[in-house]
């Protein structure tokens, strides 16, 4: 697609109906993002784009959509598009973190936040962000505490808290398979380790978690191929 900006040159000299088309994009977006259809969202405002690809707040939007609908790689390129475009777009720092937050990469998301801090050190929406991190870092460390301690109740509190916020964190979701094999969960513990195995076959620890599970809940069969298999790829 040719840059609008390309062919009728500064923005003030772009014919009106170049500008409604593009502002009815957005509105469409707006609204179909407002009524929860977020997959419609993000399809209007790529025509937005393709309207004017040099407009940062676009990209932006788009990437909130795609943030709602999992679509995490995606949504994350439109935040560093948006930022590339306009390295001030507060919004594109905020929602490209939360992209890598979700996936509980922390220290990336918190790296993506102090860059927009050089920008703007007083920015309230990012140091709301910031101490949103905090938080999950300081019931990460709980959880696990917690769990060395076989206390599975209070372990079993924060993870529950921390998948509500990072719903993505494959880490999360092998604590609670190892808190519930404490708790004599085994079939639920086993069946969270398959669902990861699913995304990450060749994971030593998850095979020796589910062979663990397997074992206590009496499929000795099947918890000796996991060990086999998890030495075998360890």
């Amino acid at each position: 697609h040719v840059c609008a900006f390309s062919v009728f040159g500064k923005r003030e000299n772009w014919p009106g109906r170049l500008l409604l088309f593009m502002a009815q994009y957005k509105e469409q977006g707006n609204a179909k993002y407002k009524a929860g259809k977020y997959e419609e969202a993000a399809d209007a405002y790529g025509k937005a784009i393709e309207a004017e690809p040099n407009e940062a707040t676009y990209y932006g939007n788009r990437a909130a959509a795609l943030l709602m609908l999992k679509k995490y790689d995606e949504a994350h390129d439109d935040c560093k598009k948006a930022i590339e475009l306009d390295p001030s777009f507060v919004k594109g720092y905020v929602r490209g973190a939360k992209c890598l937050s979700q996936r509980g990469m922390l220290r990336e998301a918190r790296n993506m936040l102090a860059s927009c801090l050089q920008i703007d050190s007083s920015c309230a929406e990012v140091i709301k962000e910031i101490e949103a991190l905090d938080q999950v870092e300081k019931d990460l460390t709980q959880a696990q505490e917690y769990l060395n301690k076989n206390d599975y109740d209070r372990a079993g509190y924060f993870v529950d808290r921390l998948v509500s916020q990072c719903p993505d964190f494959s880490a999360l979701y092998t604590m609670r398979a190892d808190l519930l094999i404490g708790r004599k969960k085994y079939d639920d513990a086993a069946s969270i380790c398959w669902a990861l195995l699913s995304k990450d076959r060749q994971n030593p620890d998850l095979l020796f978690l589910r062979a663990k599970a397997l074992l206590y809940g009496g499929s000795t069969e099947q918890a000796l191929k996991h060990y086999q298999e998890a030495l075998r790829v360890d």
